[in-house]
This record gives C-alpha cells, sequence and structure tokens, in this order.
C-alpha cells in the first residue's frame, strides 16, 4: 500500500489499508554494513482503527487474525485501547 505523506521530515510514516486486503510486511535491514551482525534492532509497527467502532472491538480483529496464522510465532505484544 502507498505510503502517505507526511507533513514534517520527523513525523511517523503512515500507510492506510483497505480492510479484507492481505498485507504482507518484510523487514530488511538498510544498512548491513554499519552493523557487525551482534547489533539488536527494535521494529516497532503499530496498526489502529479509524472508526471508533472498530476501535471499540479491535481485540476481537486481533484474535480473528492471530487464529488465521500459520506461525505459532505471530503473537501480540501488547494492544493499548485510546
Amino acid at each position: 500500500a502507498p505510503t502517505a505523506i507526511s507533513p514534517k521530515t520527523d513525523d511517523a510514516l503512515i500507510t492506510y489499508l483497505n480492510r479484507g486486503q492481505l498485507y504482507a510486511i518484510d523487514l530488511k535491514e538498510a544498512r548491513p554494513e554499519q552493523t557487525d551482525g551482534n547489533t539488536m534492532v527494535t521494529t516497532t509497527i503499530s496498526i489502529t482503527f479509524h472508526e471508533k467502532s472498530h476501535r471499540q472491538v479491535a481485540n476481537n480483529y486481533w484474535k480473528f487474525w492471530l487464529s488465521q496464522q500459520r506461525s505459532t510465532d505471530a503473537r501480540a505484544i501488547s494492544i493499548g485501547k485510546s
């Protein structure tokens, strides 16, 4: 999915996803020449729902998504309610 244009360069990137679509997330090292192989890299991916009614049932959406995954490694780190 295309990434939205940020008004400021230090803002987080936002990508709007369509309901019912499947999306893959691939992470790769951007600058392998700057690491020694022992570098710890942390990545945070935040998925939120635009509509209030969807935010109220986000945990149910997450449980459904999790039940569809083949990998037992898929898990929720935390689910915040805002």
